[in-house]
């Protein structure tokens, strides 16, 4: 079962619980989150990010093998973990500097949090369902540029 599945698993769980059905308006939102359907094709949303959206910008840095970790889809360069889909599948977890996490919790609290699990670590977590795909690119470039090595740096530098 994917993390997909599980999460929207997880969720129809959830409504149960709370009495509501799949399909009413929950939170504010109708369906899945990331574009609503119209004449059968998925129309994007301004905001909210899948794993595939991940997956694409992870992937087209240079050295970017993936992987899992906990289950998940997870993106290393020479072995060092830089990115990861977190296991409740709504979220992202990404290596940052300690400076760049603390300022993103303050300034941007609605698309990135920490649990106490990453308190003290150079993680941050970011909300799949509100972070833009340029400010997604942007991240993941960040994270790429802390664990790889210096050839790789420059490989990417050349390219631009």
């Amino acid at each position: 079962m994917t993390a997909k599945k599980r999460a929207a698993k997880k969720r129809g769980k959830k409504r149960g619980k709370q009495g509501g059905r799949q399909g009413e308006k929950q939170g504010g939102r109708q369906g899945g989150g990331q574009g609503e359907k119209q004449g059968g094709k998925q129309r994007p949303s301004a905001r909210g990010v899948d794993v595939e959206a991940v997956r694409r910008a992870a992937l087209a840095l240079p050295g970017v093998e993936e992987g899992t970790s906990y289950g998940t889809p997870a993106f290393r360069v020479k072995k060092k973990l830089f990115l990861r889909l977190h296991q409740d599948g709504d979220d992202l977890v990404v290596k940052l500097d300690d400076d760049v996490c603390e300022m993103l919790l303050a300034t941007e609290p609605d698309v990135f949090h920490k649990t106490p699990h990453y308190e003290g670590h150079p993680y941050l977590l970011a909300r799949l369902a509100v972070i833009t795909v340029p400010r997604l690119v942007d991240l993941i470039e960040d994270a790429w540029q802390l664990v790889a090595p210096a050839g790789l740096r420059a490989t990417r530098q050349e390219g631009r």
